[in-house]
This record gives C-alpha cells, sequence and structure tokens, in this order.
C-alpha cells in the first residue's frame, strides 16, 4: 500500500496497483503478486517483453477457461457440498498454487483444506483419503507432470474424487 510502513522502510518497492480487496480472499493481489514476480525474472534476464507477453496470453486462456467451465463449476460444486477434507497437491514451483488454493477454500467456505507437494502425500496424508475424499491436483503440462500423475494414481486408488487442473500454454 501507498504510504505503508513497509513501504517507507523499503529501498525499492513494486506496488501492485490492482486495487482495494473487497473479499477476504485477497485473490486479485495474489494473482498481481504473482504477475510482479513473473515479470521480474523475465527483467532479469532482460526478457520483460517476452514475459508481458505471455501474461497477455496466460490472461486470455484464464478468461476462456472461466466461460467453458460457467456451467459446470456449479454442479461440481454442489457435488462436493458436505464435504468436510479437501486436499489440494502439487509439486515444485506449483506447490505454492495448491496452498494458496486449500488457503482460500479454508478463507471462503470455513471447511478443512490441505495443500501439500505432491510427493508428500504417502506420508500420512494418503491414509486419510477414503471413498469420494476431494483431491484438487494441480497439475500442468510441465517437468512435474509424470510424477504427480503417479501420485494422483494412489489418490485415485483409495477412492478420492480427483479434480484436474492443468493448463498448457499455447
Amino acid at each position: 500500500m501507498v504510504g505503508s510502513s513497509l513501504a517507507r522502510l523499503s529501498d525499492q518497492v513494486l506496488y501492485l496497483n490492482c486495487g482495494p480487496e473487497i473479499s477476504v480472499a485477497a485473490t486479485k493481489s495474489f494473482t498481481a503478486q504473482l504477475c510482479i514476480l513473473y515479470q521480474l525474472a523475465f527483467a532479469l534476464d532482460h526478457r520483460l517483453e517476452e514475459g508481458q507477453s505471455k501474461i497477455r496470453e496466460i490472461s486470455l486462456v484464464v478468461e476462456s477457461d472461466l466461460r467453458r467451465y460457467a456451467e459446470s463449476l456449479p454442479a461440481l460444486a454442489y457435488k462436493l457440498k458436505g464435504k468436510t477434507d479437501f486436499y489440494y497437491l502439487a509439486r515444485g514451483v506449483n506447490f505454492a498454487v495448491a496452498d494458496e488454493g486449500a488457503l482460500k477454500l479454508k478463507e471462503i467456505a470455513y471447511v478443512h483444506a490441505e495443500g501439500m507437494p505432491s510427493g508428500e502425500l504417502k506420508h500420512g496424508t494418503l491414509a486419510l483419503i477414503s471413498d469420494g475424499t476431494p483431491v484438487f491436483a494441480i497439475c500442468p503440462l510441465d517437468y512435474t507432470y509424470e510424477d504427480s500423475m503417479a501420485n494422483l494414481m494412489e489418490a485415485k486408488a483409495r477412492g478420492a474424487h480427483v479434480i484436474g487442473v492443468a493448463i498448457q500454454i499455447p
């Protein structure tokens, strides 16, 4: 926030410029932070314009997907209504998104949700998964895909209701 204690103490500030948050979930600020960090990474490699172009591409994919699933998402929500435990799994850099997804569900629906690295599934959590337990799989078509799929097959074998979230940038 402009003029905040953190801004005054900092040598350099990158403002999100995304406007005020309306809900407790803070989805807008989380997304803006990802965009800024993504651009910073590309800028450090002298490819800022490429990074900005990729952000524009992904925003079009997200917009298209929101329209595409507008009718099926309420049906999925109805099917998951009443579930008390949700698990969000991912590997590598995608784990942060899984963890954030679980946090959003806790903040909005007030139900137990955990984000965890897919590879840690065997260490206790797999024993908690039974028939119909919702397991969200953040599983993009990247270097984590094969290992994530192996972990999801284990969850599926225990009866998990697996919801896959994947993306491939054109």
